[in-house]
């Protein structure tokens, strides 16, 4: 009898047991384990072997910005439109019309229109005005100053040439205003950094000494110092000093194109009209005719002094001359310096 009992005992506690977990489920209450205790869906045997987790995927960043999606896109030497690449026409010189007077495709390489988009975020109505000419920047910040020169001594070149045109004002009894503005320097500032993070940063690192190798393509001159194809340079086609066909181009003097570089990365070139851009003279020239030299000044001031008794010219355009001269003393420094080299 006492036998019977127990079984009996045992099958009601058991039967109780399994309606309370059963109860437990319903109610959602035996979801959760103790701190101690896994739930049963993850109970296994001690023997058995540990499941393979995944390891969670590592996604490369997305590109936030337009010149990160753009270089993301394809190959640094890809050719791109305007419109490709999310620039205004300006940014891309007209490259006039071959020998059976079609036009020229209009391309930039990739990896300057991601550096153009860059250096236009920080001032867009500066930078659409100056254009193409900040394709000069890169070349002439990585390929010509960085190389034989300091900032600081492109500094104070800047800084000797606006003090001659400085001293013209006063003579001259008008207004001064150098060739760039603190707004323009600001932005031709920053473009010139960002050439050098991006296409040339070992020569940056090592300014006045020329890095071999260290300068990528976007940022190389073009040609050599007897010439370049103006289809590869920066600059459009009505600006080019010479006419000669090379390859169904023009040819550029390299000297000319070397001092139109500099003058742009400064803001001195005068290319925002239909001037010329600067002549490289011989270098006898600068140091034998009393070039860059104070009676340079004062006869440049009496010579305008007397057109404005004409009648000639007046206070504003003799202002105007001021900062040519400035701009023109910039040239001079600049290709004396190249004649030394």
């Amino acid at each position: 009898m006492g036998g019977g009992a127990d079984v009996d005992r045992r099958r009601c506690v058991g039967l109780y047991s399994a309606l309370a977990v059963l109860t437990l489920v319903l109610t959602g209450c035996g979801a959760s384990a103790t701190p101690d205790q896994p739930p049963p869906s993850s109970a296994r045997s001690a023997d058995a072997p540990s499941p393979k987790v995944a390891p969670p995927s590592v996604s490369a960043p997305v590109p936030d910005t337009a010149w990160d999606r753009l270089s993301a896109e394809g190959e640094a030497h890809d050719k791109l439109s305007a419109r490709d690449a999310g620039l205004p026409e300006a940014y891309i010189p007209d490259r006039g019309e071959d020998a059976y007077d079609r036009p020229r495709a209009r391309r930039v390489r990739r990896d300057m229109a991601a550096y153009l988009l860059r250096v236009r975020s920080e001032d867009p109505p500066l930078a659409d005005s100056l254009g193409w000419q900040l394709q000069a920047v890169p070349p002439a910040w990585c390929s010509i100053v960085l190389p034989t020169r300091t900032p600081e001594n492109l500094a104070a070149q800047v800084a000797a040439a606006n003090a001659r045109g400085k001293a013209l004002a006063q003579a001259l009894g008008v207004r001064w205003e150098p060739p760039a503005n603190d707004r323009r320097r600001r932005l031709l500032t920053f473009a010139r950094d960002e050439a050098a993070r991006r296409f040339c940063p070992q020569q940056a690192a090592a300014p006045g000494r020329a890095v071999p190798k260290s300068v990528t393509t976007a940022a190389r001159m073009p040609g050599n110092d007897a010439g370049a194809d103006v289809l590869d340079s920066a600059l459009p086609v009505v600006f080019s000093p010479a006419w000669s066909p090379v390859g169904g181009g023009t040819r550029i003097g390299g000297d000319e194109l070397r001092l139109a570089y500099v003058g742009i990365l400064v803001g001195s070139a005068q290319v925002d009209s239909l001037r010329t851009w600067p002549v490289a003279l011989d270098c006898w020239l600068i140091e034998d005719q009393g070039l860059l030299q104070p009676a340079e000044i004062s006869e440049t001031a009496d010579n305008i002094r007397e057109l404005m008794r004409l009648g000639s010219t007046t206070k504003q355009e003799a202002s105007r001359d001021a900062t040519d001269f400035a701009a023109g003393s910039f040239d001079l420094l600049e290709r004396r310096r190249q004649c030394k080299e």
